[in-house]
């Protein structure tokens, strides 16, 4: 396999994750440039894998010397960022969620199409972890039975610094909203969300929180609670993505563009219900 040069657009825990996961993991991927509005942080997380460090990710995305993006920016800039690599034949592996709304998932889903030039893969490592994959299996097979609650807990030792309402939702428990639906082979139908009151602790943050989902089979809610840090799994997803770049697959089918859009309608009705908005909404 030819290498594949990556340029990793966000400078921060989850694009320093990315540099240091394809330089040290993933065969047949050099990392070759870091952008970050910061920088020194570019620099910083460059250096690792010898890369070069740019504040301009519109700069690198149009760079010829990159043949695939990587999207680890802010949340706000995913949707537009996704856009700019498509329109430019790049391959990109978007970190979640794909972008703020479903309005604008929805945009990325049609320029990806339109364009024709390579996948969209997004940061939903648990589909790729062969754990999982085994666990899929075995639901799917009733070795076990047929599932009635599925109980998913995440935690960590501390939140993540700044960790927001907002962020449980669209940067933890949307790995949820993913997984659930895609284990027991049936779509989210029913959404609630429950926290207690803030504390002196930690502050734009109700922990715990959790979320019940209820799927259309009627028989398998979900509960959830917050936060989680830790970010494991990473290069079965990259593995993932280099293998629909070297074979010109356009999205992967462990996961699909069509059930990125479904993810982000659970992502929208749980904070409709816990009162966030996302900017500039």
């Amino acid at each position: 396999m030819s290498t594949v040069r990556i340029g990793v657009i966000g400078a921060g825990n989850m694009g320093a994750d990315h540099v240091n996961t394809l330089h040290r993991w993933v065969s047949g991927a050099e990392v070759v440039s870091v952008a970050d509005v910061d920088g020194e942080r570019a620099a910083s997380v460059a250096a690792v894998a010898g890369a070069r460090a740019t504040g301009d990710a519109h700069a690198l995305i149009a760079d010829p010397d990159v043949d695939a993006d990587v999207i680890a920016s802010h949340d706000t800039t995913h949707a537009d960022l996704a856009v700019a690599a498509v329109g430019a034949g790049k391959p990109v592996m978007c970190e979640k969620p794909l972008a703020p709304t479903t309005q604008d998932c929805v945009r990325v889903v049609r320029e990806e199409r339109r364009a024709g030039t390579g996948p969209i893969s997004l940061g939903f490592m648990r589909r790729f972890d062969p754990a999982y994959v085994d666990l899929k299996a075995a639901v799917a097979e009733g070795t076990y039975g047929a599932p009635l609650l599925l109980r998913c807990v995440s935690r960590g030792v501390a939140s993540a610094p700044g960790c927001t309402d907002e962020f449980s939702v669209t940067g933890s428990a949307i790995h949820e909203f993913d997984t659930v639906p895609w284990l027991l082979g049936s779509p989210v139908t029913e959404v609630s969300w429950h926290a207690p009151r803030t504390t002196s602790t930690v502050t734009g943050l109700r922990d715990p929180q959790l979320m019940l989902l209820r799927t259309a089979d009627g028989g398998t809610p979900l509960a959830y609670t917050e936060p989680r840090t830790a970010h494991d799994a990473l290069h079965f997803e990259a593995a993932e993505t280099a293998r629909c770049i070297t074979t010109g697959q356009l999205q992967s089918p462990l996961r699909t563009l069509d059930e990125s859009i479904n993810t982000l309608r659970v992502m929208d009705d749980i904070r409709a219900l816990c009162g966030i908005t996302f900017p500039p909404q």
